[in-house]
């Protein structure tokens, strides 16, 4: 091996904050705090921005991405490595060199089709794709968008919208549940002309449903708008009820109510079953109009998924309900067949089944979802966004870059291997400054220390005892020689925009069919993101799939032999899924059209502690791991989670409270509010040094 390249020594700094690690979280604070005229150092022991939301813009670089797995990666059954205390000196034991930090990741491993990296290419073999650890879907309203209007950063990121949710259904579901409703009327006595009128009753209640509509109501798409993407639209915004110029004209009809047409069709799209499945790929049905025309639907079920309908609109987070999961509430409150809570499970994009997923939880996320739609100009029909060329690791170069603009040093390769203070008097307690140890031998001494749960020594400092991780996520990333066209199709024919994106949810039978068992007796539904190859992150005529499902605990498995067959069942549930979607669109698995190279990997997140309040000892803060599922938490909903920009926010205040930041000596609830709402503001000084780095470049 290559002698190891020298450290460059640090600028000699009296720092304000030591951050670890280049996640979104890090490189989100790093950027504030270095606005806010802090003294920032931020560093990460990867040679890589984005830490675990990384990406990789060269298949070669996804296979050192494995060897560095191979040799850090961590594993459920190693005895932690514990080298931060607060108190004592402690002897640091490195897990290779001098690395203290394991990545939260295990089991990486790739396959390729012969003949797809040929190596007579060498390294043009594998250019061309950008792949993400972190596929994330945003939505309209989602914090950290509102955050990036507000200080207008939307313009700096390339948007895609997420069109169509897709549910692989049984080609015969639909044909049960047809002759349960026709025995049930036979029961009762409701046939002929009185089933007829049942069906114009749920046509009606439908179509009331459609006027009533607050999310679709008077909503017109702005031609002048439309760039070709989403980006434009993801620069403006408005709340639920507010008015919004660009994408709102209350003088014309909503364009979500049904199209002219001589005869009564559904927007929703089928893709039936080919002569080798059985299974069709069926859009989840998302408003009034798609209830009232959707031919599958029974009368029954047309009438209770608009109520339900209207009661996700309704909802406040305050309404307390007596119903504990997303499982009981369709069966009970809103009696709706396997399919049908297949469907509206997976508009929450939670990765539990719907018998262990909490009301709490899902129905806000519900909300959210039909809030977002009709909101994007010329793609009204999609609900979601994701930032092209990377994701979340695209945005954490651009904070991490927004923050060296403002005089914060970032540095790769150098990552934090010890963490120490020495015992000071309580009378001193705020001039007490940590220790922290580089990878290099460098010693900073720093008041704050910020970093992520696997970016400093020992995520669970401040515990009593190490707490088991709270989710492990089976993970694999699919390259498609085939464009698939037929899940990127916009819905409504005046859609300028394709989406660049979509989901498809794959829903085992023992999960849709025996809901009343418990949570350990049906597997957990695998997600699918597909990605087209028009947003640049494969060449033309491929596409991308994202593919994940949650993995039993890992506190749950006796030992490592088990862990790993656990592991090696998540990924055989990923490409049955993925097999089985392609299948159904007419591209075999293995075939020439089919998957050319795929990348299996298994992320964790850890519950190192609880994201709130402040951490003990002082001076010492420890960024939560962001969910593992494909999309932010709600802050009001998600129950013992913390938003991204509400955590990080918090810890910004803290640090600038703590050095008595703000206005005066005036109330301390009012120099909180001043405090937060400089988050990401630019000072005059800052905005100085700006202006001379423009003028140096001319």
């Amino acid at each position: 091996m290559p002698p190891p390249v020298p450290f460059e020594p640090l600028p000699d700094e009296p720092w304000d904050v030591l951050i670890a690690g280049t996640g979104l979280k890090q490189s989100l604070l790093a950027c504030a705090l270095s606005r806010a005229n802090k003294k920032v150092l931020q560093v990460d022991a990867n040679t890589f921005y984005g830490s675990s939301e990384t990406c990789f813009s060269h298949l070669r670089e996804a296979e050192e991405w494995i060897s560095l797995v191979s040799r850090h990666g961590f594993s459920p059954y190693a005895i932690p490595n514990s080298s931060l205390d607060s108190n004592t000196t402690a002897t640091t034991t490195s897990l290779s060199s001098r690395r203290a930090c394991p990545l939260p990741f295990s089991h990486a491993k790739t396959w390729s089709k012969p003949g797809f990296l040929p190596p007579e290419k060498g390294y043009a073999a594998g250019r061309g794709y950008i792949l993400t650890l972190s596929p994330t879907v945003m939505y309209w309203f989602d914090p950290l968008l509102n955050l990036l209007r507000e200080v207008d950063m939307t313009g700096q990121f390339l948007w895609q919208a997420v069109g169509a949710w897709w549910v692989l259904e049984e080609e015969n579901w639909v044909q049960e549940e047809a002759r349960e409703e026709e025995e049930m009327l036979k029961e009762r006595g409701m046939a002929g002309a009185v089933g007829d009128a049942v069906t114009g009753v749920g046509v009606r209640i439908a179509r009331a449903g459609m006027k009533k509509g607050g999310w679709n109501k008077g909503r017109k798409r702005d031609t002048a708008a439309s760039t070709g993407d989403a980006s434009t639209a993801a620069a403006t915004a408005t709340g639920p009820g507010e008015s919004s110029t660009p994408l709102q004209d209350s003088s014309s009809s909503s364009p979500l109510q049904p199209q002219p047409s001589s005869t009564s069709t559904t927007s929703l799209r089928t893709i039936p079953p080919t002569p080798s499945t059985n299974f069709i790929l069926k859009e989840t049905a998302c408003t009034f109009e798609d209830i009232a025309w959707d031919p599958t639907l029974t009368n029954t079920h047309r009438t209770t998924l608009a109520s339900f309908l209207r009661y996700i609109q309704s909802y406040q987070v305050s309404d307390s309900t007596s119903v504990t999961t997303l499982h009981t509430l369709l069966t009970t409150t809103f009696p709706l067949p396997p399919r049908l809570r297949a469907h509206i499970h997976a508009l929450t994009l939670l990765p539990t089944p719907p018998h262990s997923t909490p009301c709490s939880i899902a129905i806000p996320r519900l909300k959210r979802h039909l809030a977002s739609l009709g909101r994007i100009p010329d793609a009204r029909s999609a609900a979601g966004l994701f930032v092209g060329y990377g994701g979340s690791a695209e945005m954490c170069q651009v904070f991490s870059r927004g923050g060296a603009v403002a005089g914060a040093v970032n540095v790769l390769g150098r990552g934090v291997v010890r963490v120490h203070c020495p015992p000071f008097p309580s009378s001193e307690v705020q001039k007490r400054k940590w220790e922290v140890e580089l990878e290099s031998g460098e010693v900073v001494r720093v008041p704050w220390v910020v970093g992520g749960e696997w970016d400093l020594p020992d995520p669970n400092f401040n515990q009593s005892s190490p707490s088991p991780l709270s989710t492990a996520m089976a993970r694999g990333v699919y390259i498609i020689n085939h464009p698939l066209p037929a899940l990127f199709n916009p819905k409504y024919p005046d859609e300028r925009i394709s989406p660049g994106g979509c989901i498809a949810a794959v829903f085992s039978p023992a999960t849709l069919t025996n809901l009343s068992e418990t949570a350990d007796s049906s597997p957990n539904p695998v997600y699918l993101h597909p990605r087209a190859s028009s947003q640049g992150e494969c060449p033309m005529g491929k596409s991308l799939i994202y593919a994940s499902q949650l993995l039993p605990p890992p506190s749950g498995v006796a030992d490592a032999p088990a862990w790993d067959g656990a592991v090696e069942t998540g990924y055989r549930a990923l490409d049955d899924a993925v097999g089985r979607v392609l299948g159904r669109l007419g591209v075999e698995g293995e075939g020439e059209e089919g998957v050319v190279y795929k990348l299996l990997y298994t992320q964790y997140a850890s519950s190192g502690h609880d994201g709130k309040g402040q951490p003990v000892p002082e001076g010492l803060e420890v960024l939560r791991d962001l969910e593992l599922d494909m999309t932010f938490p709600l802050v009001d909903a998600d129950v013992g989670k913390v938003g991204v920009v509400e955590e990080v926010v918090g810890v910004y205040g803290r640090i600038l409270e703590s050095d008595g930041d703000g206005d005066g000596d005036g109330d301390v609830e009012e120099r909180r509010r001043k405090i937060k709402e400089g988050f990401m503001q630019v000072s005059e000084d800052v905005r100085r040094l700006m202006r001379e780095g423009r003028e140096e470049e001319m």
